[in-house]
C-alpha cells in the first residue's frame, strides 16, 4: 500500500521520470544482452524506444515547470507506443515489454491521474498497446486470442477497481479535512480553518481595502439555555450562523471561535465601514433570533488592521486583530451589551506584555466565558 500511496500522491512529473528511468534501464539491459550474446536481431527498433524513453524522461524532469494532466497522459501514451511498436518490429518481443505497458496501465489505475478525458484516453491507448505486444508474444490461434482477451480484461478491471478506490479515498479525505476545518454545529469554519484561510483574506485585499475582525458574542447566553434548553440554544447559534454567512460576502470568512462566539473576518475601505456591518448585523442578529421563540442581544467588537498589522505575518496579524477586537467587545460588555465598540489601533506587537496574545492550550486559544 505504501508504493500505491506514493504513486498518488507524487507529482505526476516525478511519476513519469520514474516509469522512464525504470524503461530506459530495461532497454539498456536487453541491449547489452544482446551485444553480449550476440543475439541476431535488428537493434534499431529498441535504439528508437529506448530515445524515445530518454526524451519523455527529460521531458518530465524539465527544471522549473510541472507536468499536467494532459502532458502526463501524454508522455505515458508515446512511451506505451514506442515500447510496443518495439515489440512489435523486434524478431522476439521481450517479457520486458510486456511488463512496461502494464505497468504503465497499473500507474494510470492507483490514480496517479486524476479521472478526466486525458486519463480515459490514455487508458484506451495503453490497453490497446497492451493488447498488441500481448498478442506479438503469443503463439497465433485461437489461444492467443483468449490471451490477449483475458490480460486485457484483467488490466481494465483492476485499474477501474483500483481507480475507484482511489477517488472513495480522496473524497474521505476532503470530507475529513473538511470536518476539520469547520464547526459540526453551524457549518462555519472553526479556529483551525479560519488561521488556514486566513493569509488568502491578507493576500486579497484590495486597493483601499484592509482587513478587519468582527467578534460578536451573544449576550446571555447561558440564560437560553437554563430556560429553554440546549436544542433552543442550537437553534439560536445556528440562525445566527446562518444570518452571519448571508452577511458575508465572497472571500470573507466567517467563524465560530468557541462557544457562543463568533467572528466575521472581511475587507473595507475603513473602520467606518466595518463598523457599519457590525451594527446592521446586530440589529439584524435580534430580529432572526425571534424564530427560535427568544430575543437575543449581540454585543460586538470591531478591529480595523493597521499599517503594523499589515508589516506583520500573517499569524501575527491575525493574532492583533483578534485580540483588539476581543477587548471592544469586552468593552461593549462593560458599557451595558447590545452594542458596537471599534477597538483603537495597535502601536505594539501583541505579545509586548500590554497587548497579550489570546491564551492558548494545545494550540488552541482559550475562549474567555462571558455571561
Amino acid at each position: 500500500m505504501r508504493f500505491e500511496r506514493a504513486l498518488a500522491t507524487a507529482p505526476r512529473g516525478v511519476v513519469v521520470a520514474v516509469i522512464g528511468v525504470w524503461t530506459v534501464g530495461l532497454h539498456v539491459v536487453q541491449l547489452v544482452t544482446v551485444a553480449l550474446t550476440h543475439t541476431p536481431g535488428s537493434r534499431a527498433p529498441a535504439v528508437a524506444s529506448l530515445l524515445a524513453w530518454v526524451a519523455i524522461t527529460a521531458w518530465a524532469l524539465l527544471p522549473g515547470r510541472r507536468m499536467n494532466r494532459a502532458e502526463a497522459a501524454l508522455a505515458l501514451s508515446a512511451g506505451s507506443v514506442a515500447v510496443t511498436a518495439y515489440a512489435l518490429a523486434s524478431d522476439t518481443p521481450g517479457l520486458a515489454h510486456l511488463v512496461s505497458v502494464g505497468l504503465f496501465g497499473y500507474v494510470l489505475g492507483v490514480g496517479t491521474l486524476s479521472a478526466g478525458r486525458w486519463a480515459l484516453a490514455a487508458d484506451l491507448v495503453i490497453l490497446c498497446c497492451q493488447a498488441l505486444a500481448i498478442r506479438a508474444a503469443t503463439a497465433p490461434g485461437p489461444f492467443g486470442v483468449i490471451v490477449v482477451v483475458a490480460a486485457v480484461v484483467t488490466t481494465a478491471v483492476t485499474c477501474t477497481a483500483v481507480w475507484s478506490m482511489q477517488r472513495s479515498l480522496r473524497a474521505t479525505v476532503a470530507s475529513s479535512r473538511k470536518a476539520a476545518l469547520h464547526d459540526p454545529l453551524t457549518g462555519l469554519l472553526n479556529r483551525r480553518g479560519m488561521e488556514e484561510r486566513f493569509p488568502e483574506l491578507l493576500g486579497a485585499a484590495g486597493a483601499g481595502h484592509r482587513p478587519a475582525a468582527v467578534v460578536l458574542d451573544l449576550d446571555r447566553f447561558k440564560r437560553i439555555n437554563d430556560l429553554h434548553g440546549h436544542d433552543a440554544g442550537d437553534l439560536v447559534l445556528t440562525l445566527v450562523a446562518d444570518l452571519l454567512r448571508a452577511r458575508a460576502r465572497e472571500g470573507d470568512l466567517v467563524v465560530r471561535l468557541g462557544g457562543e462566539e463568533l467572528a466575521w473576518l472581511g475587507t473595507w475601505p475603513s473602520l467606518e465601514a466595518a463598523t457599519t456591518a457590525a451594527e446592521e448585523l446586530r440589529r439584524r442578529t435580534a430580529m432572526c433570533s425571534a424564530q427560535a421563540g427568544t430575543t437575543v442581544t449581540t454585543s460586538i467588537g470591531v478591529a480595523f488592521a493597521t499599517a503594523a498589522t499589515l508589516a506583520a505575518p500573517a499569524d501575527e496579524a491575525l493574532s492583533r486583530l483578534l485580540v483588539r477586537a476581543d477587548k471592544a467587545l469586552y468593552e461593549a460588555k462593560r458599557r451595558g451589551r447590545d452594542q458596537v465598540v471599534a477597538a483603537s489601533a495597535d502601536t505594539a506587537p501583541p505579545t509586548n506584555g500590554t497587548d497579550p496574545a489570546p491564551r492558548e492550550r494545545d494550540g488552541v486559544r482559550a475562549v474567555p466565558q462571558r455571561s
